[in-house]
């Protein structure tokens, strides 16, 4: 149980949040800002209500990252933020929120690369840049750990951030790994091998070092590494972990077994469930690179996550029904919500939809895919303006409109939101729906990825509502 200021004691709320690597990254944030904007009786708003987070693979980093800036920024005495959005909106995010995910998301690059580093046991740098660059660790700042989240049992102090989960999968026999610290200590988890890190063997499972469980769940084979657990058990065996995405990549079973725990009702205990797929009319690849060896490869595993997806809804049933928590206490927030409020008889709509089908049947280089993209983006962003009635109070450097300082459309607000039109919601579906899910993206990407996630939490705002009234 957390402190009054930050939630309602008889009301439990948790958000899951799906893999999709960078896409599930600013989809995620973007649907967290959202969830701000939702509101209780005592104006307390849904985000800072949440009591656990339960994420697998990209889902982590935004929820890591709203983690951090909330221990770092927004729970400080002194913080001139009220909100994540506001900080979201500020100057001080550009400077902190750096481009951390710098590693080439071509296969053939990374598999060779992570295999070295392993069998010769190198430090490799990718989950201490997670440390520095996406949970903001400085001589200020201390090292996110799981101790942050976890308190326990013999202890009186109430915890101050919400309980956080990032899960991964054991890969010898494919079973989900929620990094918890009861469960590392039933593991007994004592060390980290590759990456090497010695600073957290007093005390290991509360002072596990979250970046590396970041790393751990998000650890897509063949082209992020594996994360190796030492055991004390035994000093020459070790738990390797993959992608939490294999085995649930929606975190929706870590996240209802942590409500189902919870000491409040039944049917006070409250779900969000957020999927950050998509498929649209067109796929944005190269025609020419479609059969080589390496996109089979990264298609072949992407397919044991997707398919998952057509019994997405009946599992996540399943899975309440022996709790006692209502079906009807859990929202899923997806891309496809968009989708779900475009009026395919609009006649705008359905010229649209006959373009992008004309496009589906040609073959494009990835050149030209991503120049049509880019122009379609430039295109929405020219209409949204235009229907929000957005236009420059001044400019500096064309950065700021109407003296705020919005560097781009995923920061308009939820009231200017209600002038989208079927065409713009058809054209931000169909764009985020062609990012695919890849490790590093395009400023453009993340815009549109943080608007529609954003968009999403505004469309469901009629659902997000019941959830936090009693």
């Amino acid at each position: 149980m957390r402190d009054k200021k930050y939630q309602d004691p008889n009301l439990a709320i948790g958000v899951s949040i799906s893999g999709g690597g960078s896409r599930a990254q600013y989809f995620g944030l973007g649907v967290l800002m959202g969830i701000e904007e939702i509101k209780d009786k005592q104006n307390r708003t849904m985000l800072s209500g949440v009591d656990y987070f339960s994420t697998a693979s990209g889902g982590g980093y935004a929820v890591g990252y709203y983690l951090t800036m909330q221990k770092n920024f927004l729970l400080r005495a002194d913080s001139p933020y009220s909100s994540f959005y506001q900080y979201w909106l500020s100057d001080d995010r550009v400077k902190k929120y750096q481009e951390f995910i710098w590693q080439s998301a071509k296969p053939s690059d990374a598999i060779f690369r992570f295999n070295k580093n392993e069998k010769d046991n190198v430090s490799f740098p990718y989950a201490e840049r997670l440390d520095v660059q996406l949970l903001q660790r400085e001589r200020t700042n201390s090292r996110m750990v799981l101790g942050d989240f976890f308190v326990p049992v013999n202890e009186s102090t109430l915890p101050i951030l919400p309980m956080f989960v990032a899960n991964g999968t054991i890969y010898k026999n494919v079973e989900r790994l929620p990094f918890m610290p009861h469960i590392l200590n039933a593991l007994r988890v004592d060390r980290i091998i590759a990456p090497s890190d010695s600073s957290f063997r007093k005390n290991p499972a509360y002072n596990f070092p979250l970046c590396y469980a970041i790393a751990g769940s998000s650890a897509f084979p063949g082209l992020l590494p594996q994360l190796r657990l030492g055991i004390s058990a035994d000093q020459n065996k070790a738990i390797r972990v993959v992608d939490g995405g294999v085995v649930d990549n929606l975190g929706y079973r870590t996240l209802i077994e942590l409500l189902a725990e919870d000491n409040v009702e039944a049917i006070n205990k409250r779900a969000i469930i957020v999927d950050c797929a998509g498929v649209g009319e067109v796929d944005r690849y190269s025609e020419d690179q479609r059969i080589s060896v390496f996109n089979v490869l990264e298609n072949a595993l992407l397919f044991t996550v997707d398919s998952k997806y057509m019994t997405r809804l009946e599992d996540i049933e399943n899975k309440l029904r022996p709790t006692g928590i209502p079906l009807s206490n859990y929202v899923l927030l997806s891309m496809r919500t968009i989708l779900a409020k475009v009026n395919r008889t609009d006649a705008e709509v359905q010229q649209i939809l006959a373009g992008w089908r004309k496009i589906a049947g040609k073959k494009e280089s990835a050149k030209e895919s991503d120049e049509r993209w880019l122009k379609n983006y430039r295109d929405f962003e020219a209409s949204v303006k235009s229907h929000c009635a957005i236009t420059p109070g001044y400019v500096v450097d064309d950065v700021t409109w109407n003296g705020n300082l919005l560097r781009s459309i995923d920061l308009i607000s939820f009231d200017e939101m209600k002038h989208f039109t079927n065409a713009d919601r058809l054209m931000l579906y169909e764009l985020v729906s062609q990012i695919e899910t890849k490790v590093k993206i395009h400023r453009s990407e993340k815009i549109i990825l943080t608007l529609a996630g954003r968009y999403t939490a505004y469309l469901e705002q009629q659902k997000l509502n019941q959830l936090v009234t009693k």
